[in-house]
């Protein structure tokens, strides 16, 4: 299941639980990890990830659940539940963030990095090695 479908399906989820007011907020991201030790390289990593972001605004109070993890339909109802508790649970008022629906909504955003084709270009492994 791809992240469109996911959230199609947690959006469904959410209204069959007779949830009114909610937002899912989607992103990725991607991290990179180097180790060296006396000058040489001992590990590297690179991972990414999928989290989805669920909140749900009651009474003026906002309960957020934020999901890491495969995207599969038998947790669709664990990520309702818990964000509906959170409710309960966390005392903020702070509904700001939630879009009101009077301006346009902008889809895929791209962050202002002016020098990350020069980071990616970047061998990083050298450049520890030359601080070392």
């Amino acid at each position: 299941m791809d992240a469109e479908q996911f959230i199609e399906a947690l959006y469904q989820e959410a209204k069959k639980a007779n949830t009114d007011e909610f937002q899912i907020k989607y992103y990725s991201r991607n991290e990179q990890g180097i180790s060296l030790v006396d000058g040489e390289l001992e590990t590297a990593d690179n991972s990414e990830s999928q989290v989805v972001q669920f909140d749900v605004r009651k009474n003026g109070k906002i309960g957020r659940f934020v999901y890491e993890g495969a995207f599969d339909v038998s947790v669709l109802p664990l990520i309702v539940r818990e964000a509906q508790d959170n409710v309960l649970l966390i005392n903020d008022e702070d509904d700001d963030f939630f879009y009101d629906g009077k301006a346009e909504y902008q889809q895929n955003l791209q962050p202002y990095m002016p020098l990350w084709d020069k980071l990616n270009s970047l061998d990083k492994v050298e450049f520890l090695k030359k601080m070392w």
